[in-house]
């Protein structure tokens, strides 16, 4: 039975603890998710805020570049540098914020004006990447090339490029605008990208233009950072926590043909989780520990209780065994005073204090003539005459009640025979007899001529 209880009890225990585990696991998994959806909705914000603020930047280079290309559609591009295109360029450069420089190239790639360089410099003769770019993609709006160097000045730029073409769709040239890495940057800077966020921005090829840390250089390369956001074109997350080191969110702009990817390790978002790994296993442990301790002192209860029972139920059987033990005694003593009594030649009553007859013996049947049975419990005045006698037992109560048996002496009474009207008898003196709690009394039949005598005794006890 121990055995079993303690098998139960430890099954229990243990199915507890394993709950409390498990339960842990999932808040603590839960803690981690939740972390790194934070994560990527601060990315999604800073992403949306970034396309917000670089469409407004491209929008301005699309009117200048827009206004351009309908000017020269209008006069007409000229098969060599002049003058006239350099003077166009450098008015719309100065009303630009954000622009490095404008150019023009022809057809062929040759560099037809510049801003801020005249003559044209001879070392630009070589058509640039993204003359190439246009002439392969044959685009009908703008495009974000990748950062060069400049021929001129050796400064690295980012092109965004128009290509010209005739109201018959003939390609007369193709216009530029150069922005600076660092315009861009301040733009991103003023998003409040969070530490150690990566945010990359990727042209229409995804082709990188510019990759920013808000904390320095870009953590990581970008064939690293980017994962698998060239699979979300139109934007979303990317990245899954338990297979790749970083998680991202990529937002495409709707107007202009590039994409904003905001990225971030792993560590870096669950930084807050790890730091409240400790207390997820603190509480594990501890919990586990008070179990195991609230097991323990629980069996020790249990067995304290069984020993206490099982002491409990030897007393009992021994304390059962000594009243049996003196139940017996007493039995027996009862039994002895009874034979003693009915082994008397004397009559001997033994009544309570309301006068009933409680012990009555044979020598008492004989003078009386009511058997054993026909007396017990009833009053003892059943067996005295009426008038005086009954007056004589008040007396005697009285005396007794007052001065205890020492005021009783030897008493003649009328008794009453079941056959016989009225007969004498007398009371013996109880002077030197115990007092125990009922009235014992011995009565002696005495003849009209009193020539038989017997010695007889009586003895008064409290309430008698």
């Amino acid at each position: 039975m121990k055995w079993m209880l303690r098998h139960r009890l430890t099954v229990a225990v243990v199915l507890v603890i394993l709950v409390i585990d498990a339960g842990l696991m999932a808040l603590r998994e839960q803690r981690r998710e939740e972390l790194l959806n934070q994560g990527v909705l601060r990315m999604q914000l800073a992403s949306g805020v970034t396309v917000e603020r670089l469409d407004w930047l491209i929008e301005a280079q699309k009117n200048v570049l827009f206004g351009l290309a309908d000017t020269l559609r209008a006069s007409g591009l000229p098969k060599a540098p002049n003058v006239s295109i350099y003077h166009l360029l450098q008015r719309r450069q100065a009303a630009s914020k954000g622009v490095a420089w404008l150019a023009l190239h022809g057809p062929d790639g040759r560099l037809l004006g510049r801003s801020g360089s005249w003559p044209v410099p001879t070392q630009c003769s070589e058509p640039p990447d993204y003359f190439k770019d246009q002439l392969s993609l044959k685009s009908q709006g703008l495009i974000f090339g990748e950062p060069e160097r400049d021929c001129l000045t050796g400064v690295e730029f980012v092109s965004i490029t128009l290509a010209v073409r005739s109201e018959l769709n003939e390609f007369l040239g193709v216009l530029v605008a150069a922005i600076r890495p660092a315009e861009i940057a301040t733009l991103i800077a003023e998003t409040a990208l969070p530490d150690g966020f990566d945010l990359h921005l990727l042209n229409g090829q995804g082709q990188e233009i510019l990759c920013y840390n808000s904390d320095g250089p870009c953590s990581v390369p970008k064939s690293v950072a980017m994962g698998s956001a060239h699979a979300l074109p139109q934007g979303g997350r990317f990245g899954d926590p338990r297979l790749d080191a970083r998680v991202g969110f990529v937002l495409a702009s709707p107007h202009h043909p590039y994409r904003v990817v905001v990225c971030a390790a792993n560590e870096r978002l669950l930084t807050a989780w790890r730091a409240e790994h400790h207390l997820y296993l603190l509480i594990g442990g501890a919990s586990n520990i008070a179990l195991v301790l609230l097991v323990v002192i629980t069996l020790r209860h249990v067995r304290r209780r069984r020993e206490a029972l099982t002491a409990l139920a030897e007393a009992n059987y021994h304390l059962k065994a000594r009243v049996a033990l003196r139940t017996g005694a007493l039995e027996r003593s009862k039994a002895q005073a009874r034979i003693f009594m009915n082994a008397a030649r004397d009559a001997i009553l033994v009544a309570d204090a309301d006068e009933r007859i409680l012990e009555y013996n044979h020598a008492a049947e004989r003078l009386y003539g009511y058997s054993r049975a026909e007396v017990l419990g009833r009053k003892l005045g059943m067996l005295v005459a009426d008038g005086d006698s009954r007056q004589d037992i008040a007396r005697i109560h009285a005396s007794f009640n007052e001065q205890g048996s020492s005021a009783i002496s030897r008493l003649e009474m009328y008794a009453r025979h079941k056959m016989v009207t009225r007969s004498r008898s007398r009371s013996a003196s109880a002077a030197s007899l115990p007092q125990v709690g009922a009235c014992l009394s011995a009565w002696c039949e005495i003849s009209a001529s009193r020539s038989v005598r017997r010695q007889s005794c009586a003895c008064r006890l409290p309430g008698c």
